[in-house]
């Protein structure tokens, strides 16, 4: 089970097999929380949500895990002129062997 603290609910939380590549993706209830049936391996761990900063972690699932993750809410600034509106755009990139072997490791048991 994963769990939002403050919950934050309908972020997308997608689980990427390290060795396989398989994708696992799943959405936060109401109070934040979900939970997925995924094999065990090594994963990249990805949450998303509008509004808040993108989350990556790097796990190792061998048996039933509990991760609790924290969400940091994006305050926009104040701009003179309340009438301009600016749009914001992502892009994705792919992510390299060197990052991805540098990510912080979590190893549950």
């Amino acid at each position: 089970m994963i769990r939002l603290d403050p919950p934050v609910a309908n972020a997308f939380v997608i689980f990427e097999n390290v060795e396989t590549r398989a994708i696992y993706v799943g959405k936060t209830d109401s109070q934040g929380k979900i939970s997925l049936t995924i094999p065990k391996g090594t994963y990249i761990v990805h949450v998303v949500k509008e509004g808040y900063r993108y989350y990556k972690t790097r796990v190792v699932v061998s048996s039933n895990i509990v991760l609790s993750i924290v969400l940091t809410k994006i305050i926009s600034p104040i701009t003179e002129s309340p009438t301009t509106i600016q749009k914001i755009t992502s892009t994705s990139e792919a992510i390299s062997s060197t990052d991805l072997s540098e990510s912080p490791t979590t190893t549950v048991s």
